[in-house]
């Protein structure tokens, strides 16, 4: 193989590392700063529902309270699952979510199930009622599903731009190693002659005529 094009294709793998390591950082970073503003807004519904879970654990059927929580369900994709004891108050997240549970109290946390991300919280919450058991569940699926179209959209830019400077990068490379190539081809000539000659005179027996005229056909080569 070619030095220049030796040369090409190890630029173009630098290139391309570089390039997709950025991305890849960069999408890293992103899928942090998306998960932390989902849990910042999560936490921020879970404490301003305290008026609401008592309302609730005192009339289930009180119409502004359950207009709020319809919104919340619709707009927000934030759910409500209050107990008291075994008995259900109120429940509102929808069948397919319900798989998603856990058993540690006053700790956000993140359940996956097929094609569902859902944050997830269990409190003990006191109310005029008595103590409730309430689980509160906000979908944050659109969010990820955002997330992964951006990262495919950026993977494929970055591979894109990444093929644009390997080809930038192979013309460029093949303009200043082709005159060397010439150079060196238009030298192997000279040189073959002067090799062949130098060879005859080492083994033949020639007299000084001779070895003069091969001189001067080597001289002139």
């Amino acid at each position: 193989m070619k030095l220049w094009k030796k040369s090409f294709y190890l630029s173009s793998a630098i290139f391309l590392s570089l390039i997709l390591g950025g991305v890849t950082l960069n999408l890293m970073v992103e899928y942090v700063h998306m998960l932390k503003n989902e849990t910042i807004f999560f936490t921020n519904l879970v404490q301003s529902s305290d008026l609401i879970v008592d309302e609730l654990a005192i009339d289930r059927k009180n119409d502004m309270v359950t207009d709020i929580i319809e919104t919340s369900k619709n707009e927000l994709l934030f759910y409500y699952d209050v107990r008291k004891g075994d008995e259900v108050i109120f429940a509102n997240t929808p069948q397919n979510l319900k798989e998603f549970s856990i058993e540690t109290k006053e700790k956000i946390d993140l359940v996956k199930v097929k094609q569902h991300q859902v944050l997830i919280i269990n409190k003990s919450m006191e109310t005029k009622n008595g103590v409730m058991d309430v689980t509160f569940r906000k979908n944050i699926s659109k969010s990820y599903s955002a997330y992964w179209q951006k990262v495919c959209v950026t993977y494929l830019i970055g591979i894109v731009i990444s093929s644009l400077l390997s080809y930038f990068l192979y013309y460029q490379m093949k303009k200043i190693y082709r005159p060397i190539q010439n150079l060196s081809h238009e030298l192997r000539t000279p040189l073959t002659l002067i090799k062949g000659y130098s060879d005859m005179m080492m083994r033949m027996k020639t007299s000084e005529e001779q070895k003069i005229s091969m001189s001067s056909e080597i001289y002139e080569a």
